[in-house]
């Protein structure tokens, strides 16, 4: 089984029977990135079927709980010759031993229902996203953003923030008053490509990527905004130390490898060097969307 995201093919290999959920929500969030095509893959995934997983060696370097219910989602481990990646969540539990470029994984993964079976989104959610942000920050040509982004008239807008910033809000907002398409409104993939930067979908949405079918898509990326609730619509423009300082909590940086995050950051100076931050703050109706525009056509009568 093949996916397709921001341009970089993951094949999943295994031996065992796949449960394929042909459900609506299933392809809802998934069936967009699924690859068919000739493209070889970039990243492997193998995947075993065990009733125990394997035991964890290496150096602990990183976890990552729910804020809210403070449960472990997943965890990480170093050892001299790879990544130990575990998710303890019963319904996605798994194992993983992934090579230190992120090109490579062998997954292991308790049987489904009883079955020695295994279902996809045990890899998609979260470990192909883990792999895929820190295979980005080895090569240093892509970042994860927590925002929202639009495709319109063959260009980007990304809108990116904290948690209750507004992206979902955003997201909805152009959805149901614009003919743009929606990328995401939680996960924006940022990509430097021989063209410039590009804004990218993924299947890791937010609260609006429950609601509408993800689409698989990227365009050129003409303008970032770093968003927040206000009583009114304002746009600031922020030079690059501030841009930065606005933009840093939105970033999945890797804080476990001090030499890929030094890439997360070259690449994303290098962003806003080559693409305009602003400040946008705005009020929850449709009238941002033409002040945006606005915005995006005239940027010097900021």
């Amino acid at each position: 089984m093949k996916f397709k995201i921001a341009d970089i093919v993951f094949e999943l290999i295994s031996h065992y029977p796949r449960i394929f959920k042909e459900d609506r929500d299933y392809l809802n969030r998934y069936g967009a990135f699924i690859y068919k095509g000739k493209q070889n893959a970039k990243i492997k995934i193998s995947v075993e079927v065990v009733e125990t997983l394997p035991g964890v060696r290496g150096k602990e370097i990183f976890a990552v709980y729910e804020p809210v219910s403070g449960y472990e989602r997943w965890r990480l481990w170093e050892n001299k010759d790879e990544y130990v990646y575990h998710c303890p969540i019963p319904e996605r539990a798994a194992m993983a031993f992934i090579s230190k470029d992120f090109s490579r994984a062998r997954a292991y993964v308790p049987p489904y229902e009883g079955k020695f079976a295994w279902d996809a989104v045990d890899i998609i959610y979260d470990m192909m996203q883990i792999m895929l942000i820190n295979y980005f920050a080895y090569r240093q040509n892509g970042l994860f953003l927590h925002a929202a982004a639009i495709k319109e008239n063959g260009y980007a807008l990304v809108f990116a923030g904290r948690s209750e910033s507004g992206k979902s809000t955003t997201a909805r907002l152009w959805h149901r008053h614009s003919r743009a398409v929606v990328l995401n409104d939680d996960r924006v993939i940022v990509r430097k490509t021989a063209k410039g930067f590009f804004a990218y979908s993924g299947p890791w949405s937010g609260e609006f990527g429950h609601e509408a079918t993800a689409v698989s898509a990227q365009a050129s990326l003409r303008g970032l905004f770093v968003i927040e609730h206000a009583k009114k619509n304002f746009c600031r423009p922020l030079a690059v130390e501030g841009a930065f300082r606005a933009l840093y909590p939105t970033l999945f940086p890797v804080f476990w490898d001090g030499r890929l995050m030094n890439n997360t950051v070259n690449l994303c100076e290098e962003l806003m060097s080559r693409v305009a931050v602003s400040r946008l703050g705005f009020v929850k109706n449709k009238k941002v969307i033409p002040f945006v525009r606005r915005i995006v056509a005239e940027p010097n009568k900021l």
